[in-house]
């Protein structure tokens, strides 16, 4: 059986790098640079990531996807994820929170959102509801990069609370359209 690396957010950050904040981790540039044809990895978290280009291989406990520019990825926390590798135009937005995030909201959501993820963990958007994401990501990264917010953890809670919300809207709209 093939070792699994537990990784923590503090485990993400790169030595150079400032930006990990408490409880949540956002990282623009290639993970899967950093792990490709390495040991599969688990994270002590929850994981978010926004495809925008590019192509990239992967297997998440097991199963094996293939995602590009517009899917989007949801691992529960220690959920077993591995990178077989990516095109050289792979872009993504991840980002990653630990589970004292998650359980801050109200049990229906976090419980709803976590079973998503191990049941579908990868799904593929529609234009519009890829732009909603991608601002979600947007509005977390500008206040994610701000460093002189008296409320930036509760700011960065909210933000990415709604944004749970709006992806559990996709996943139950991508379930009826699926029957």
């Amino acid at each position: 059986m093939e070792k699994i690396e537990k990784l923590t957010i503090d485990a993400l950050r790169r030595d150079d790098e400032e930006r990990t904040h408490g409880d949540f981790y956002l990282e623009t540039d290639q993970l899967v640079a950093r792990y490709a044809n390495a040991v599969p990895i688990s994270f002590d978290g929850f994981v978010v990531a926004l495809f925008q280009t590019g192509r990239a291989e992967m297997s998440v406990n097991g199963h094996k996807y293939k995602v590009c520019g517009g899917d989007l990825l949801l691992l529960a926390p220690d959920a077993v994820l591995k990178y077989y590798g990516a095109t050289p135009d792979y872009a993504a937005t991840k980002i990653v929170v630990t589970l004292d995030v998650i359980r801050n909201f109200p049990l229906s959501l976090n419980t709803v959102i976590i079973c998503m993820a191990r049941r579908r963990p990868i799904v593929r958007l529609n234009r519009t509801d890829y732009e909603m994401l991608q601002d979600c990501l947007a509005l977390i990264g500008k206040n994610y990069n701000s460093t002189t917010q008296c409320y930036r953890t509760e700011i960065l809670e909210t933000f990415f609370y709604a944004m749970l919300l709006v992806i559990g809207s996709i996943y139950k709209r991508s379930e009826v359209d699926a029957d």
